[in-house]
């Protein structure tokens, strides 16, 4: 059978079936099964019935019987009309979700997102020794609470090159309106607390998570967690200081052309040493 000849072989099925369903008929077997049953009833009344009762029952049933098989066509033709730029949608609406996850497998895709803890306490400095005793004993010379973003790598393979940078920053005015303070060039972010050089530039595996370091939050202000190298230029130092909201646009790339974008709304708490941190759509 030809490519057309099955072609329009489906479309008279589905007109059929859709045709017979209108009438409560729901198969070629349901259609033969109720009109050799009828025949039955009207044979049988035809002989052992009475006169008068077994002729209106016969031409009840007959008229039925007659009525559905005239008045069949009508629909079926329209259903013949219909079926196909119907079975067309159906076949584009399938061929776009079968491309989509294709692309999901080929394409690579990066997203930013806030954690569940957003801020960390982080130790830098401390000493760990073991004494005659047995027992270990730490101490903690500093620590820092700490700002991080996540970024997953939603795409079906590992995205090499990965990059982090603050591309904007502004204050937030009381009435919600943006302040320039500024910020006028990218500051690369760190994969790692340890802000190594190598630790600006990381792999991501397929459906990994990894952290990136934005901000240590002090009770006095916010500084860059980047200017814990001391390698920031002299305008970043004091910039994000002053305890209050600040808005941030963070960006993620990737070599093989993988990109996120996230914008976040960072403000210290005022009944506490704390912050918060929301992100914006």
């Amino acid at each position: 059978m030809s490519q057309r000849s099955e072609y329009w072989s489906r479309v008279h099925r589905r007109a059929f079936k859709e045709t017979a369903e209108l009438f409560g008929l729901d198969s070629k077997r349901q259609i033969v099964t109720r009109v050799t049953g009828a025949l039955i009833v009207m044979l049988v009344l035809a002989f052992w019935g009475s006169e008068g009762a077994a002729q209106d029952e016969m031409l009840i049933r007959f008229a039925i019987i007659a009525v559905i098989i005239l008045i069949f066509p009508i629909p079926y033709l329209w259903k013949l009309a219909s079926v196909p730029p119907a079975m067309h949608r159906e076949v584009v609406i399938e061929n776009d979700s079968l491309l989509e996850k294709l692309r999901a497998t080929v394409t690579p895709r990066l997203r930013l997102n806030l954690s569940s803890e957003p801020f960390r306490r982080l130790n830098f400095g401390g000493t760990s020794e073991s004494p005659f005793a047995g027992h270990r004993q730490t101490q903690i010379f500093a620590s820092e609470t700490i700002l991080r973003i996540e970024c997953q790598n939603i795409s079906g393979f590992r995205i090499a090159g990965c990059k982090a940078n603050l591309v904007d920053a502004k204050t937030v005015g009381e009435d919600g309106a943006e302040i320039d303070i500024g910020f006028r060039e990218y500051v690369p972010l760190s994969w790692s607390r340890n802000l190594e050089k190598e630790e600006f530039q990381t792999d991501i595996e397929a459906g990994l998570t990894k952290l990136i370091y934005v901000f240590a939050c002090r009770p006095a202000g916010m500084i860059l967690y980047r200017d814990l190298r001391r390698d920031l230029p002299l305008e970043y130092h004091q910039i994000f200081s002053k305890p209050r909201p600040h808005r941030l646009w963070i960006q993620v790339s990737g070599a093989s052309d993988a990109a996120a974008r996230i914008c976040v709304d960072v403000r210290k708490n005022s009944d506490a040493d704390t912050w918060t941190v929301t992100e914006r759509s």
